[in-house]
């Protein structure tokens, strides 16, 4: 059976309704975050972390920095004892980023006004891979 311009309105307004829905689920994950942060100072935590510098090719350098460097092209280091958890070699800059874009989310969400975020899509890049 093709589908008509009703069904098609139709499943346009429930692909409305479940994204909504899925950021409000976001926007409580949002919240949970951000109170962790901003109680335990995790972004201190963060910048102290063993780092290394990221090679052109992308590949992570053979020895870890010698004090922690949050400077453009070194990452925290999933190789470091007690880092071995991170999903992704990432700054402690980028995950600060991420934390800001998320709050900025939040404030939309909660009837804020939101700031522009211009850094938004190259940082939701690195967090996912893309």
């Amino acid at each position: 059976m093709p589908a008509t311009l009703q069904s098609q309105a139709v499943a346009y307004a429930n692909g409305v309704m479940s994204i909504m829905q899925s950021l409000s689920a976001l926007d409580s994950q949002f919240k949970v975050l951000n109170n962790q942060n901003s109680q335990l100072l995790l972004g201190n935590v963060l910048s102290a972390f063993a780092t290394c510098a990221v090679s052109g090719d992308g590949s992570l350098a053979a020895s870890a920095d010698t004090v922690p460097n949050s400077g453009i092209g070194h990452v925290m280091d999933p190789r470091a004892l007690g880092q071995t958890g991170l999903t992704r070699a990432i700054s402690a800059y980028s995950i600060g980023a991420a934390l800001t874009i998320l709050q900025q989310m939040d404030a939309l969400l909660s009837a804020g006004v939101p700031t522009q975020q211009t850094y938004a899509p190259n940082i939701v890049a690195q967090m996912v891979g893309g």
